[in-house]
């Protein structure tokens, strides 16, 4: 079975070989797709000034949910939205697990 090669293009911004997005310098909402011959996908990505007025309001941690076996370990990450859902940066985010059962 041919597999067909994958081809980024990207709208606000530059896009590369391995999918890694760097946004422009104009705010607005763009277009990502990622293209295998007949076969595509696409995602939008909002591109805004952090400034005033973008107070944070929810911090969104993944994994929501985990299942882990004894001594193995799992990375998190957090990440951070304001009042419309538009993401804000998080400078430092303090850790703790208290939803353990012996």
């Amino acid at each position: 079975m041919k597999i067909d090669p994958l081809n980024w293009s990207a709208a606000g911004g530059t896009i590369d070989a391995l999918g890694v997005f760097k946004a422009g310098t104009i705010e607005g909402t763009f277009s990502v797709d990622a293209i295998a011959g007949d076969v595509n996908g696409s995602a939008c990505v909002t591109i805004s000034v952090f400034g005033e007025g973008r107070a944070l309001k929810r911090v969104i941690v993944s994994p929501q949910d985990l299942h882990i076996g004894p001594g193995k370990t799992q990375i998190f990450a957090a990440k951070g939205l304001d009042k419309d859902g538009l993401e804000v940066p998080l400078v430092k985010v303090d850790w703790s697990a208290t939803c353990g059962h012996n």
